[in-house]
């Protein structure tokens, strides 16, 4: 049985801020570009969510490289796939939020 994906409040806002941020500062086609990528990476955590990279902080949550330069944390439940947050590995380390 195929698990449901979600993201939380916090997770998409994260998305947003930084799709905002691209579209105006660089173009309307990278910031698309990268919600095409985002997209992408859930379809492939939806197939398998146990290919991730352990977290660094916490045992119970994974990430997957959207690109370069940011992660996407999720965590594995029963029947659910929780996307967590949305993190650009460019900001202080200390700021990880897993």
């Amino acid at each position: 049985m195929e698990k449901t994906l979600i993201f939380s409040t916090d997770a998409l806002e994260q998305i947003r801020a930084v799709w905002r941020y691209i579209d105006e500062n660089l173009s309307s086609q990278a910031a698309d570009d990268l919600l095409e990528r985002i997209d992408n990476k859930v379809e492939w955590i939806m197939k398998h969510p146990e290919t991730g990279h352990l977290s660094e902080i916490s045992a119970q949550v994974r990430y997957m490289l959207v690109d370069k330069h940011r992660r996407m944390y999720y965590e594995i439940g029963e029947e659910l796939i929780t996307i967590l947050a949305f993190f650009d590995t460019r900001q202080d380390p200390k700021k990880r939020p897993y």
